[in-house]
């Protein structure tokens, strides 16, 4: 939850003191939460999310799944501290976090998170049949200033960094480009299965990808809303996520 990258130093720590009791490791997809002074105490601020985080978690699991018996997804629905992956709801269900959860969905990550889930419960990689595109971004920078928002910028924004990430898995190996206004990154040669990739957001601008064979498209991805603006209406430290298909 620091600024620090993942590891399973913590989670040995906790097994250490188990006495072989079963052990139960949690992966987060997201955390930030903006309540001010009046609701919630000021509950303001981040968890380092960057760096595929929850990819990186997942990975780590997996590479230790014969220690962990379980491994919890935290969580379903907790709107408030944008660490969610079930669908956005209108029904009032998490009052007061509106103004950074509506119009920020994260189900485009559940695909992802079955292949992570398939891959820690056999152990074995799972076949990908066909393309697959994952994409989040925070829509503001980190550090913009924002004299309308009372609240005031979230603790450890630092922590942050503005780019968009992606993962990708492929049927057969190709090129991917990422591009978002005048930044742009080609990655060529990538091979068959699972691979990470990141792109700069510097200025007002679209995300859009694509997976190029043979110098042609085979997938051309502009998810819609997905819009970096440097002029950010709120501290709004949420992530959007979009996947193809």
């Amino acid at each position: 939850m620091g600024n620090y990258d993942v590891s399973f130093d913590s989670d040995n720590t906790w097994i250490a003191h188990l006495d072989g009791r079963a052990y139960m490791a949690g992966v987060s997809p997201w955390f930030f939460t903006h309540y001010s002074p009046q609701s919630y105490n000021k509950k303001n601020w981040i968890y380092r999310s960057d760096d595929w985080m929850f990819a990186r978690r997942w990975e780590v699991l997996i590479a230790n799944r014969d220690k962990v018996d379980i491994a919890q997804i935290i969580s379903w629905n907790d709107f408030g501290e944008s660490r969610y992956l079930a669908p956005l709801l209108q029904d009032d269900s998490q009052p007061m976090s509106e103004a950074w959860v509506n119009k920020f969905p994260h189900q485009g990550w559940l695909n992802l998170w079955a292949y992570y889930i398939e891959w820690y419960q056999t152990g074995v990689v799972p076949s990908i049949s066909r393309d697959q595109v994952y994409l989040w971004a925070r829509l503001y920078p980190a550090t913009a200033d924002i004299p309308g928002d009372t609240v005031g910028p979230p603790d450890h924004r630092e922590w942050m960094e503005d780019y968009l990430w992606t993962i990708v898995l492929l049927a057969r190996p190709a090129d991917v480009l990422l591009q978002c206004g005048s930044s742009r990154e080609q990655t060529h040669n990538l091979p068959r299965g699972l691979s990470k990739l990141k792109l700069p957001l510097k200025t007002d601008c679209s995300v859009s990808a694509e997976i190029l064979r043979g110098g042609e498209p085979d997938v051309m991805f502009e998810p819609q809303d997905f819009n970096f603006s440097t002029k950010p209406p709120m501290a709004n430290f949420n992530a959007f996520v979009a996947s193809y298909p």
